[in-house]
Protein backbone atom coordinates (compact mmCIF):
# COMPACT_ATOMS: atom_id res chain seq x y z
CA UNK A 1 0.00 0.00 0.00
CA UNK A 2 3.15 2.58 0.46
CA UNK A 3 4.06 1.69 -2.15
CA UNK A 4 1.35 2.83 -4.09
CA UNK A 5 0.62 6.05 -1.56
CA UNK A 6 2.35 8.48 -4.26
CA UNK A 7 0.21 7.68 -6.90
CA UNK A 8 -3.58 8.06 -7.75
CA UNK A 9 -4.66 5.41 -9.71
CA UNK A 10 -3.75 1.56 -9.99
CA UNK A 11 -4.79 -1.55 -11.99
CA UNK A 12 -7.84 -2.95 -11.49
CA UNK A 13 -5.49 -6.37 -10.25
CA UNK A 14 -3.82 -3.94 -7.25
CA UNK A 15 -6.74 -2.77 -6.46
CA UNK A 16 -8.45 -6.27 -5.80
CA UNK A 17 -5.06 -7.79 -4.41
CA UNK A 18 -5.23 -4.92 -1.59
CA UNK A 19 -8.59 -5.29 -0.92
CA UNK A 20 -8.46 -9.01 -0.40
CA UNK A 21 -5.53 -8.74 2.21
CA UNK A 22 -7.30 -6.41 3.74
CA UNK A 23 -9.75 -8.66 3.95
CA UNK A 24 -7.80 -11.24 5.40
CA UNK A 25 -6.17 -8.57 7.60
CA UNK A 26 -10.11 -8.09 9.17
CA UNK A 27 -11.04 -11.74 9.28
CA UNK A 28 -8.12 -12.38 11.05
CA UNK A 29 -8.64 -9.44 13.67
CA UNK A 30 -12.20 -10.21 13.90
CA UNK A 31 -11.78 -13.67 14.79
CA UNK A 32 -13.19 -14.68 11.29
CA UNK A 33 -16.83 -13.07 12.03
CA UNK A 34 -17.92 -12.73 8.55
CA UNK A 35 -17.54 -14.33 5.70
CA UNK A 36 -16.45 -12.50 1.86
CA UNK A 37 -16.17 -13.27 -1.46
CA UNK A 38 -15.10 -11.26 -4.82
CA UNK A 39 -16.25 -11.52 -8.12
CA UNK A 40 -14.79 -10.41 -11.04
CA UNK A 41 -17.05 -10.63 -14.23
CA UNK A 42 -15.50 -12.77 -17.00
CA UNK A 43 -14.95 -10.05 -19.90
CA UNK A 44 -12.74 -8.10 -17.54
CA UNK A 45 -9.24 -7.83 -17.33
CA UNK A 46 -7.83 -6.35 -14.10
CA UNK A 47 -4.26 -6.37 -15.52
CA UNK A 48 -5.76 -3.74 -18.47
CA UNK A 49 -8.09 -1.48 -16.28
CA UNK A 50 -7.11 1.49 -14.61
CA UNK A 51 -8.82 2.80 -11.26
CA UNK A 52 -8.56 5.22 -8.18
CA UNK A 53 -6.39 3.77 -5.81
CA UNK A 54 -8.44 2.27 -2.62
CA UNK A 55 -11.87 3.32 -3.91
CA UNK A 56 -13.33 -0.13 -2.76
CA UNK A 57 -11.77 -0.03 0.73
CA UNK A 58 -14.02 2.56 2.98
CA UNK A 59 -16.87 1.04 1.52
CA UNK A 60 -15.83 -2.51 2.86
CA UNK A 61 -14.56 -1.26 6.09
CA UNK A 62 -18.30 0.55 6.27
CA UNK A 63 -19.44 -2.77 5.71
CA UNK A 64 -17.73 -4.92 8.10
CA UNK A 65 -17.16 -2.32 11.14
CA UNK A 66 -20.89 -0.84 10.94
CA UNK A 67 -22.73 -3.51 9.22
CA UNK A 68 -21.39 -6.93 9.90
CA UNK A 69 -19.87 -7.16 13.13
CA UNK A 70 -22.63 -5.20 15.06
CA UNK A 71 -25.01 -8.23 13.80
CA UNK A 72 -25.93 -10.24 16.53
CA UNK A 73 -26.64 -13.60 14.66
CA UNK A 74 -26.84 -15.41 11.55
CA UNK A 75 -23.97 -15.59 8.79
CA UNK A 76 -22.37 -12.18 8.07
CA UNK A 77 -22.03 -12.34 4.42
CA UNK A 78 -19.84 -9.31 2.54
CA UNK A 79 -20.01 -9.48 -1.40
CA UNK A 80 -17.80 -7.66 -3.50
CA UNK A 81 -18.79 -7.66 -7.68
CA UNK A 82 -16.79 -6.19 -10.28
CA UNK A 83 -19.00 -6.42 -13.72
CA UNK A 84 -18.41 -3.85 -16.84
CA UNK A 85 -21.98 -1.65 -18.04
CA UNK A 86 -22.21 0.94 -20.81
CA UNK A 87 -18.73 2.27 -20.53
CA UNK A 88 -18.50 1.97 -16.78
CA UNK A 89 -16.78 -0.59 -14.45
CA UNK A 90 -19.08 -1.14 -11.89
CA UNK A 91 -18.32 -2.18 -8.35
CA UNK A 92 -21.21 -3.30 -6.07
CA UNK A 93 -20.21 -4.10 -2.50
CA UNK A 94 -23.15 -5.90 -0.54
CA UNK A 95 -23.31 -6.82 3.09
CA UNK A 96 -26.53 -8.46 5.08
CA UNK A 97 -25.39 -6.59 8.04
CA UNK A 98 -27.67 -4.34 10.49
CA UNK A 99 -27.88 -1.70 8.25
CA UNK A 100 -27.28 1.92 8.20
CA UNK A 101 -30.76 3.35 10.26
CA UNK A 102 -30.00 0.40 12.90
CA UNK A 103 -25.74 1.41 12.83
CA UNK A 104 -26.76 5.27 13.12
CA UNK A 105 -28.74 4.56 16.28
CA UNK A 106 -25.91 2.97 18.06
CA UNK A 107 -22.85 5.07 16.20
CA UNK A 108 -24.87 7.85 17.77
CA UNK A 109 -24.49 6.94 21.07
CA UNK A 110 -21.09 5.87 21.09
CA UNK A 111 -19.10 6.69 18.57
CA UNK A 112 -17.91 10.24 18.35
CA UNK A 113 -15.52 9.92 15.38
CA UNK A 114 -16.85 11.24 11.93
CA UNK A 115 -15.57 9.59 9.11
CA UNK A 116 -14.78 10.67 5.59
CA UNK A 117 -13.77 7.73 3.23
CA UNK A 118 -17.04 7.52 1.31
CA UNK A 119 -16.97 11.20 1.55
CA UNK A 120 -13.44 11.66 -0.23
CA UNK A 121 -13.89 8.81 -2.48
CA UNK A 122 -16.91 10.61 -3.43
CA UNK A 123 -14.99 13.50 -4.35
CA UNK A 124 -12.19 11.95 -6.17
CA UNK A 125 -14.37 10.46 -8.78
CA UNK A 126 -16.10 13.55 -9.10
CA UNK A 127 -19.34 12.85 -10.04
CA UNK A 128 -22.78 12.61 -7.41
CA UNK A 129 -23.74 9.38 -9.32
CA UNK A 130 -20.59 7.69 -9.26
CA UNK A 131 -21.84 6.30 -5.65
CA UNK A 132 -24.84 5.11 -4.62
CA UNK A 133 -26.37 3.58 -1.33
CA UNK A 134 -28.93 1.34 -0.79
CA UNK A 135 -30.44 0.15 2.07
CA UNK A 136 -31.65 -3.33 1.65
CA UNK A 137 -35.06 -4.35 3.52
CA UNK A 138 -36.90 -7.55 3.59
CA UNK A 139 -40.84 -7.74 2.73
CA UNK A 140 -41.40 -6.12 6.50
CA UNK A 141 -39.70 -3.26 5.94
CA UNK A 142 -36.65 -4.54 8.07
CA UNK A 143 -33.08 -3.99 7.65
CA UNK A 144 -31.42 -6.82 5.65
CA UNK A 145 -28.24 -5.06 4.88
CA UNK A 146 -26.54 -2.47 2.61
CA UNK A 147 -25.71 -2.65 -1.06
CA UNK A 148 -22.74 -0.07 -2.16
CA UNK A 149 -22.90 0.45 -5.78
CA UNK A 150 -19.70 2.43 -7.41
CA UNK A 151 -19.30 3.44 -10.81
CA UNK A 152 -15.55 4.39 -12.45
CA UNK A 153 -15.16 5.35 -16.48
CA UNK A 154 -13.44 2.36 -17.51
CA UNK A 155 -9.42 3.47 -18.34
CA UNK A 156 -7.66 0.77 -20.45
Amino acid sequence: ILDGSMNTHVLLEEEIKMTKDYLELESLRFGDRFEYSIEIEDDIDPAGIEVPMLFVQPFVENAIIHGLLLKEEGERLLKIKFETREGLLVCTVEDNGIGREQSSKIKSKSYKKKSHGIEVTSQRFGNNDSVEIIDLKDDEGKSKGTKVVLKVPLVI
